[in-house]
């Protein structure tokens, strides 16, 4: 449970991501040694070979099962006979993070807090992007206040993000009711096409107004959904148990089974709201619990993730 602790001047182990561990987990992606393309899906992350794309390449002959959109209609009545025109397909691209720090992620019975599970987990996937030569951006949200980083592909824009991260999980979340929706358009703003959109929050928020942006998020760039959450949510042991914010308190009385069922019925239908969501979007969920090995989640969710440095990633 979330300790009585007065923030940020004192942070227990695990309630709060420090820049220092955030910059470390640089290593996991194996500092960068390897090449390193970000995506939910094999073939989604552009590469270097000629195709439809961003940047022109050349003219050339037209050929059976090029796209009619390409032909060049200038030089195809200069010289007679259809011509296609060819375009480099970009190999960076942009990660656009949403990292939901807000009242519900400051909680955890198991590792960390929901929010410093968020933070580990938004700040290796920084790392691979960077790894990968891509740009790095997002939005930091506390659940009342919001910082904005536009995508840099240097390690300064990456820095800038974490430095963001760190400080917001060391602040006092915010007070009162949280609503997804202004974080959600800020983030869409950045969106340009061929971005990847990650949002990593539990996802307590999410009410129809936040589920219509994140649909509209899913039309303007690839969507993952990184639902952190807790394994007390999930299911409680029976039991009384105090809560506090280190500011209020309050007690959950889970001694019945019926107790127990409401309290597992409410994540449970907030997992099955998620899940059509991200059906509808056709966006990848992983559902990452606090306990779990985040590495090795993420890898499996991202199956570019590269592994610890090893005599196996050599340039």
């Amino acid at each position: 449970m979330t300790p009585d602790a007065v923030y940020p001047e004192y942070a227990p182990a695990g309630t709060a991501a420090s820049l220092h561990e955030l910059i470390a987990l640089r290593e996991r992606v194996a500092g960068g040694a390897c090449p390193a393309r970000l995506s939910p899906a094999p073939g989604a992350h552009a590469s270097s070979r000629l195709g439809r794309g961003m940047e022109f390449a050349e003219v050339r002959p037209y050929q059976a099962g090029d796209d009619v959109r390409s032909i060049d209609w200038r030089q195809t009545a200069r010289r007679g006979r259809p011509y296609t025109k060819l375009f480099q397909e970009e190999r960076g691209r942009a990660l656009r993070i949403l990292v939901d720090l807000g009242p519900s992620m400051r909680f955890g019975t198991r590792v960390a807090f929901k929010s410093v599970i968020a933070a580990r987990a938004a700040a290796l996937l920084a790392w691979m992007a960077h790894a990968g030569g891509d740009r790095v951006g997002g939005v930091v949200w506390n659940g009342d206040a919001r910082r904005e980083m536009h995508a840099h592909a240097d390690r300064h824009g990456t820095l800038e993000l974490l430095r963001c991260i760190a400080q917001a999980s060391a602040e006092a979340p915010a007070d009162g009711e949280s609503h997804m929706t202004a974080p959600l358009r800020s983030l869409a703003r950045m969106l340009q096409p061929g971005s990847l959109a990650v949002l990593v929050s539990d996802f307590t928020a999410l009410d129809d107004a936040a589920a219509h942006e994140i649909s509209l998020l899913a039309r303007r760039a690839e969507l993952a959904l990184v639902q952190v959450y807790d394994t007390f949510e999930a299911e409680a042991p029976a039991g009384r148990y105090r809560l506090t914010d280190g500011k209020r308190s309050a007690t959950l009385d889970l001694r019945t089974a019926e107790a127990r069922a409401a309290h597992g019925a409410a994540f449970a239908r907030r997992c099955s709201h998620l899940q059509a969501l991200a059906r509808r979007c056709r966006a990848t969920l992983l559902p990452l619990a606090t306990n779990d090995p985040l590495e090795a989640m993420l890898r499996q969710a991202f199956p570019a993730l590269p592994g610890p440095r090893s005599t196996d990633c050599q340039p």
